[in-house]
């Protein structure tokens, strides 16, 4: 009985094994990435950036998934099981640029890419174009923005604040349509037009106030949201030039 159950035990392993030579030729060749984020012009490691890696074909086309890694505090990333041939890496954090390379992968091999970033532009919104206040209220300007983090502590948001009448304004077509425009473009105009303070006609609107406010809301990574306090003041329109 156990001589007829051998030969079976054998062409069962002989075929497992054929199985898995099998599977071990059919794997795509790979290699391997590493490399570091590092800040432009300063050479210091850029920890947490997220970086993005992309198969791409001839064409530029993807060809598999995307991955991602975040950058160790040191600024360095690994990319495992590769697929051989063209890649492009990017590398973004919320403070900086995009910065992306191409590099070739060869099976077996560790291919070594360096991304640097450039710090974003120090940046300043306001949380909208028009608010409304009645004289009980305390006049305040909602902004947002992005500073350097290692300036954060020196910088300053320096406020003008005009005051005039709505009617005024309407009265001439020139302010009427700088008016409107400086609502629709609020986000990225950065000045009050010179029509609005020098009007071709009428009074000019009075600058009621003009101060700096210490950025001191600033997180670790350079965001801060700040609430600007003008006080109670009276009766009127009041254009609000932040920078």
């Amino acid at each position: 009985m156990n001589r007829r159950r051998w030969p079976i035990a054998v062409v069962a392993l002989l075929c497992v094994g054929a199985a898995l030579v099998y599977a071990t030729w059919q794997e795509p060749p790979v290699g391997r990435i590493e490399g570091r984020v590092l800040e432009a012009g300063k050479g210091l490691p850029v920890a947490r950036a997220t970086v993005v890696l992309t198969s791409l074909d001839a064409d530029g086309a993807v060809t598999s998934p995307v991955r991602y890694v975040r950058a160790g505090p040191d600024g360095r990333f690994f990319f495992t099981q590769v697929p051989t041939g063209s890649q492009q890496v990017s590398a973004f954090l919320d403070t900086s640029s995009v910065q992306e390379a191409e590099v070739t992968v060869q099976e077996g091999v560790t291919a070594v890419v360096t991304l640097e970033l450039e710090d974003a532009r120090p940046s300043l919104q306001m949380a909208g174009p028009t608010r409304h206040f009645t004289t009980a209220e305390r006049l305040v300007l909602p902004v947002r923005g992005y500073v350097d983090k290692l300036t954060a502590a020196k910088r300053a948001v320096h406020v003008r604040v005009y005051r005039t009448r709505m009617s005024h304004l309407l009265s001439n077509r020139a302010t009427a349509q700088a008016l409107a425009q400086l609502g629709a473009e609020w986000a990225t105009n950065t000045n009050i037009p010179d029509v609005l303070l020098k009007p071709p006609a009428g009074a000019r609107p009075t600058l009621v106030l003009e101060r700096d406010d210490a950025i001191t809301e600033a997180g670790a990574e350079g965001f801060y949201n700040k609430v600007i306090d003008f006080g109670r003041q009276g009766t009127g329109l009041y254009l609000v030039e932040a920078a």
